[in-house]
């Protein structure tokens, strides 16, 4: 159980959001549309990874399961918000290494970044003030309520999307993945790495995952892989560099 994918909302409508997506990032092959509410299955495979795409009320969703196109190169989606003049918000959880991730972006501008990896670092890596809905939900909630009302507070309607509107399956096949050698890492990109090997967690303390069971609201039993805390050593560590 938990959040095991990402999404990326653009606020512009589809056509144009998609267009500029393609260019940016890799090909993207149809494979059907998918009702309202409907869940189907998206295993990855040899070619790439099974997605679900599409608008509502002008505004486009990504439900992606690769991990990329919400969280693998942020520059990259600052640089489509600049790109379409509008509101880019993109989201990502994977709830075994501990990594949640949140970008919004506003015309070319940076307006709250967060990321996280239990796994690897032993603090957070963090721009622009908190959203208000953070105070309610947290950002590391394992479903991923906290990102998606972080999404929703600034406009967009990510659960309303995934249940109510008609969206699109395609196969996303990673072109950047396929080149020898991608962009030259951008200023954020140069700013994680610089964080993470300013807290990186050493190989000898990293938390081990552990199993939890927790009750679901209809009453059935969820069990969930969670990563394990930093030890009390590491987090000494990482507060001793700042």
């Amino acid at each position: 159980m938990g959040m095991h994918f990402g999404l990326l909302a653009v606020g512009a409508p589809w056509d144009p959001a998609f267009a500029a997506i393609s260019r940016m990032t890799g090909d993207f092959i149809p494979r059907g549309e998918v009702g309202p509410g409907d869940e189907p299955h998206l295993d990855s495979t040899d070619d790439g990874f099974l997605i679900l795409a599409g608008g509502l009320m002008d505004r486009s969703y990504i439900l992606d399961t690769s991990m990329l196109l919400s969280g693998g190169e942020y520059d990259r989606l600052v640089a489509l918000s600049s790109e379409l003049e509008c509101t880019v918000g993109a989201v990502l959880a994977e709830t075994v290494s501990g990594t949640f991730s949140l970008l919004i972006a506003e015309k070319g501008t940076v307006e709250r970044l967060y990321f996280n990896c239990h796994s690897s670092i032993s603090q957070p890596y963090s721009v622009g003030s908190p959203l208000p809905s953070e105070a309610v939900t947290p950002l590391e909630d394992i479903d991923g309520r906290g990102l998606f009302a972080a999404l929703d507070s600034i406009g967009f309607r990510t659960i309303e999307w995934q249940s109510r509107s008609p969206r699109h399956r395609y196969l996303y096949t990673c072109r950047e993945l396929e080149a020898e050698s991608g962009p030259p890492a951008g200023p954020l990109a140069q700013q994680l790495d610089q964080h993470h090997r300013a807290f990186a967690i050493p190989k000898h303390l990293v938390p081990r995952p552990k199993v939890v069971s927790r009750k679901l609201p209809d009453g059935s039993v969820a069990f969930d892989i969670l990563p394990g805390k930093p030890s009390v050593l590491a987090r000494l560590r990482s507060l001793l560099k700042m």
